[in-house]
């Protein structure tokens, strides 16, 4: 689980999903702003790779890349 602490951390998480792998990230240590430009960031990059995002709760999100099915 991916918990940054400034929106700055976004690479991780799109280096992690060119690997093929999924990325949960708890933004709840974000600042509300900066919560949004990670997930548009991060979004982005998914969009890019074919991939899908899912909420998971309020301040915790889902990433996954094409490779990786989520079901409900």
């Amino acid at each position: 689980m991916l918990r940054p602490l400034s929106d700055l951390e976004t690479e991780l998480a799109v280096v992690a999903l060119q690997a093929h792998s999924a990325v949960v990230a708890d933004l709840s240590q974000l600042e509300p702003a900066q919560a949004q430009r990670f997930v548009d960031f991060v979004s982005g990059a998914l969009f890019a790779l074919d991939g899908e995002a899912r909420r998971i709760s309020d301040r915790v999100f889902l990433f996954a890349p094409s490779a990786i099915h989520i079901s409900s």
